[in-house]
């Protein structure tokens, strides 16, 4: 009988792309895998060895999230997986538990710096910020106790949570090709000018002024368009940006309150011929790589971003990038510059650059299972 992992999350959907095409679709058919999150309307069936297993809803409130913990409690102990790996810090107590009771492996997936988003991006104020932040940070400490190991989504964090020690093994969000339809490799044409904004909608990561910036281009190009698709959670910046939008027939606004499958998205990267970040200088987000710019180079889609040496590490070697300044830039200066750029004249992006490496992770899987300590 095949082993059994089960991944669980609270606000990631179940068929969120870390969760399945990197993790899920890695592991079988070497393991029977299950998967827990928020509702999906686009549950693939084609994997026989996978199992979904959506919440009954979106958690969105603090008691609809107690309701997710407990709903994820009676699954884990029904399903009693061999290897958990948890995403969520509201999971950590009760998966603890579970590792005392039954002597199965513990990992805790960390994809973001929970401390640095709830103290650093404004969606608390007052007391709240500082409750929530120590609170989260307290609890990953005591609960780390007991994890077999940790998944790190981004290099900083190893020197940015001290808890994780030397148990940790590095798991970024590189692309995990999965098949979408065809996978262009090519450099875009640039005749038509075709932006695009993908994943988390929110005002840290700056949709806001990606829709201004394409105003002042539009004013100087009304043959251009923006897909804007992705999520966003929080309503009344929602209400912000469909005001925005208003009367803007050039903006295909594709923005969901609910998670959004993958797969529609890389379908329309690949219509696009240029990729844009809108991200605000912000703490929580300047040590860390957007999946986005893995995405985006994995189909040599020109991507324009902000100033940031970290990024630019990784995109400018390939000529990958070039820089907007939000705040100063000059419309038709602007547009002639990332039309004769010469974007990805390297030939051709090695896929260590931006591909998950599916079989390393199974490897660690596998030590973390069959190993009473493998970082020894």
């Amino acid at each position: 009988m095949l082993a059994k992992i089960l991944i669980a999350s609270l606000l990631k959907s179940v068929d969120d792309v870390r969760s399945f095409e990197r993790f899920a679709l890695s592991l079988v058919p070497d393991f029977q895998v299950f998967i827990i999150g928020s509702p999906s309307n686009f549950l693939p069936n084609l994997f026989e060895k996978i199992t979904f297993i959506p919440l009954p809803f979106f958690p969105r409130t603090f008691f609809q999230r107690i309701q997710g913990v407990y709903f994820f409690a009676q699954k884990l102990f029904d399903l009693k997986p061999d290897i958990l790996i948890i995403q969520s810090p509201d999971l950590l107590v009760v998966s603890v538990f579970y590792k005392l009771f039954f002597g199965k492996k513990l990992i805790y997936d960390i994809q973001e710096n929970y401390f640095n988003n709830i103290f650093y991006q404004n969606y608390y104020t007052n007391w709240k910020k500082y409750l929530l932040a120590f609170g989260v940070r307290l609890l990953e400490r005591l609960c780390s106790l007991f994890v077999d190991g940790f998944f790190l989504a981004e290099k900083s964090y190893e020197k940015e949570l001290c808890f994780v020690e030397k148990k940790f093994f590095l798991v970024e969000n590189k692309y995990a090709l999965v098949k979408y339809g065809e996978h262009f490799c090519s450099p875009k044409s640039k005749e038509k000018l075709h932006f695009i904004y993908t994943g988390t909608v929110s005002a840290v990561y700056g949709t806001h002024r990606t829709i201004e910036f394409i105003k002042k281009l539009y004013a100087e190009n009304q043959e251009l368009r923006l897909t804007l698709i992705g999520c966003c959670l929080d309503q009344n910046y929602w209400d912000k940006l469909n005001k925005m939008v208003e009367g803007c027939s050039y903006i295909d606004w594709k923005i969901s309150q609910e998670p959004v499958n993958h797969g529609l998205i890389m379908e329309e990267i690949q219509k696009a011929n240029f990729g844009i970040l809108g991200y605000l200088p912000n703490r929580s987000t300047e040590n860390c790589v957007p999946s986005k710019i893995y995405e985006y180079m994995a189909y040599r889609l020109p991507i324009l971003m902000p100033s940031n040496p970290f990024w630019e590490s990784i995109t400018a070697p390939y000529k990958a990038s070039f820089r907007i300044d939000f705040e100063d830039f000059n419309p038709p200066k602007y547009l002639d510059e990332i039309q004769n750029f010469l974007f990805y004249e390297t030939e051709p992006i090695p896929e260590t650059v931006w591909k998950f490496d599916r079989e390393g992770f199974k490897k660690i899987v596998l030590s973390l299972y069959s190993q009473s300590n493998p970082f020894k």
